[in-house]
């Protein structure tokens, strides 16, 4: 669609059914001074055009933004309830391993020059019994 240019094609853009009427019925001071005010009008209008426009295309870059933000929220939430799942899971774990060093630890104290080596000298049942096969075997 073509902007009209000339103050004819305003006048008929704007006015389509009176601007035979205007023209013919107005002196010339009076339609020019009509044609001044079509003119202020008409720049007003384009203004206002290009405003809308501009606003129009904000709203949508900010629904765009906003669809965006809404998207990302939504997988940042089902990241956080992972890692939380992942950090109970974690927790229990630790809490289990944290109670087998806990009792060791105390076992660990109240004997503090025995190790595992030192301790309990004496051999099993089943290790005597593999050790008196292998001399029956092997003889000694």
């Amino acid at each position: 669609m073509s902007k009209p240019t000339g103050l004819a094609g305003i006048l008929a853009s704007l006015f389509p059914s009176s601007n035979q009427p205007l023209s013919e019925k107005l002196s010339t001071e009076e339609f020019n001074a009509f044609s001044g005010e079509v003119n202020e009008l008409n720049q007003r209008l384009a203004a206002q055009k290009e405003g809308n426009e501009k606003v129009t295309a904000d709203l949508a870059a900010a629904q765009q933004q906003l669809t965006e933000a809404t998207t990302k929220l939504t997988a940042a939430e089902k990241q956080a309830t992972e890692l939380q799942g992942q950090l109970s899971a974690v927790t229990t774990e630790r809490d289990k391993y944290k109670a087998y060093y806990d009792k060791a630890a105390g076992v660990g104290t109240q004997e503090p020059t025995a190790d595992e080596n030192s301790r309990g000298r004496e051999l099993t049942s089943y290790n005597q019994h593999a050790r008196e096969v292998y001399h029956q075997v092997h003889g000694k």
